[in-house]
């Protein structure tokens, strides 16, 4: 059965309505943060290391009595037995589904998977089924990352004008994990000060690495072939996946995309901009503006299929750095010529 996101709140307070569920998608924080949620909803000490049993799905591949045995096994404790399965993919679909057909295996799993596509049978499985419940974790963005900036702020009494807000939803989304920790850093940084100004929000998180992939953004759609790959040799360097780089350059070009069809239809360019949401941080509208000056749609979508075709190279086991640093040099070469 498919959670839609306006009843997943509700499914994370009862999972027990179902006998498993599948997280998904590029946000892993996120499928952190709710598995920690249904875990904490089933056993009455889920800080206990023995409250689930672990998994990865290479294991359960290599051996699925491994699996049919947890799921059959009786809790010692009272609670709710739970089998977690780390980094599931397809070919776990026809397991799962057997032992789903087993009566003995009752136990309750948790199932975490990458970003699996629609046609995905392990997502098959799961959306078919009104037993199992899917849930998709995509990345925090507009309206969604504004609620859980706000949530945060409210639940910690905090004020921020609407230039701090834009900021704050410039620079975090890309990993709930990622967010909440920002956020809590905030927190503690105020203390007893309850109002976040743009300074103050400038110097705890400027340095977050999405103010580094922007500026890797701005570089490509100005076909500075150089720049661009320095700075990405250098974020990869520090630990930033190539995934993760090109995600966030697909993000930067949507955003184009969607403001030049505004154009398109007759709007100017500061009100084209003015539509995006999350807004445009005021210090990004140059950049913005100018880049919607030189980029037509047509170009705007070459660069993300590039982008696109970069992604399915590394999901095919191509090596993920090199296949990374050779499609921004097309893309940036593109733009120079």
């Amino acid at each position: 059965m498919k959670i839609s996101p306006r009843d997943t709140g509700s499914f994370l307070k009862s999972p027990g309505n179902h006998r498993s569920v599948l997280f998904f998608g590029p946000d892993e924080g996120l499928i952190r943060e709710h598995r920690k949620t249904v875990t904490a909803a089933l056993v009455s000490d889920p800080s206990d290391p023995m409250s689930a049993t672990q998994f990865h799905a290479d294991t359960i591949k290599s051996e699925p009595s491994l699996l049919y045995e947890a799921m059959a096994a009786i809790s010692l404790l009272g609670d709710t037995s739970i089998i977690v399965i780390e980094q599931a993919t397809d070919k776990l679909a026809p397991i799962l589904k057997e032992a789903f057909d087993m009566p003995e295996c009752q136990n309750y799993v948790i199932v975490c998977g990458g970003d699996l596509p629609p046609r995905s049978p392990l997502r098959g499985l799961y959306e078919k089924d009104k037993s199992l419940a899917a849930i998709g974790c995509y990345k925090d963005e507009g309206a969604s990352l504004q609620n859980v900036i706000r949530d945060h702020f409210t639940t910690n009494q905090i004020q921020c004008d609407r230039d701090c807000m834009a900021f704050l939803t410039s620079r975090l989304g890309n990993d709930r994990g990622v967010t909440l920790s920002e956020l809590e850093k905030i927190s503690l940084y105020l203390g007893e000060e309850k109002t976040l100004t743009l300074e103050v929000a400038e110097h705890i998180i400027g340095h977050n690495d999405n103010k580094n992939l922007d500026d890797i953004a701005f570089a490509l759609a100005d076909g500075k072939l150089s720049h661009a790959l320095h700075m990405t040799e250098q974020q990869m360097a520090e630990g930033a996946q190539p995934i993760m780089i090109l995600r966030s350059l697909m993000r930067y070009f949507d955003r184009l995309k969607l403001a030049s069809l505004h154009m398109q239809d007759g709007k100017s360019t500061d009100e084209a901009m003015s539509m995006l949401q999350p807004p445009v941080f005021f210090k990004q509208k140059p950049y913005v503006k100018r880049h919607l000056s030189q980029l037509r749609k047509r170009e705007i979508d070459r660069i993300l299929s590039l982008l696109m075709d970069a992604e399915r190279a590394i999901k095919h086991n191509q090596e993920p750095k090199t296949t990374c640093l050779h499609f921004l040099t097309r893309i940036a070469s593109r733009r120079a010529a």
